[in-house]
């Protein structure tokens, strides 16, 4: 009787073992095809009073609006993404005042989303470049200055839908921010 049973045993384990569980689906993440990112090799894109750098590979249109103020769009194809940079050149009060401003625009840009921050700095030039962390209108800002003559700000945008997942456009981002690391550190009057 104990082989009987012996064997019972073993045979009501190995059908217990070939039976699965019932499992809930669980759906997949979406997946986004890569984008093909820019190569690094920059070009100079204004020089004149202080020298801005971007990506070589981007287009990139430059208008003066003031004596002070110059406005440089440096769009990247590929990523149908705008950077729209402001260089303005100020000294005391006037620099105070648009830091002040552009701080309190970054802040709006983001409208309540947390965002992650890196910071920079190179000889007199100190920037930041906050990247937010959930779908917004400006995932990618840009505030640079030497405290002293002058300021650059700028938000990455891109075309179409506002509301694009933040992974389906975090390479975009990333390789943009690493463009902006580049023009903060070589900063130059």
């Amino acid at each position: 009787m104990t082989r009987l049973t012996f064997l019972l045993t073993i045979l009501i384990l190995f059908l217990t073992g070939c039976h699965r569980k019932e499992e809930t689906p669980v759906p997949r993440r979406t997946a986004y095809p890569r984008v093909e990112l820019y190569d690094t090799i920059y070009k100079e894109a204004i020089s004149s009073p202080v020298k801005v750098w971007v990506n070589s590979s981007a287009t990139t249109e430059v208008s003066r609006r003031s004596e002070n103020d110059t406005w440089i769009n440096v769009r990247y194809p590929r990523y149908r993404a705008t950077l729209s940079l402001t260089l303005l050149e100020a000294t005391g009060e006037n620099l105070k005042k648009a830091l002040d401003n552009r701080n309190e625009r970054i802040s709006l840009n983001l409208h309540g989303v947390d965002c992650s921050t890196t910071g920079t700095s190179h000889k007199d030039v100190t920037g930041i470049i906050p990247v937010a962390e959930r779908p917004c209108v400006t995932p990618l800002q840009v505030l640079a200055t030497d405290k002293s003559s002058f300021l650059l700000t700028g938000a990455l945008t891109f075309d179409g839908d506002t509301s694009r997942d933040t992974e389906e456009i975090a390479p975009a981002v990333n390789a943009v921010k690493n463009d902006l690391l580049y023009m903060i550190n070589h900063l130059k009057q």
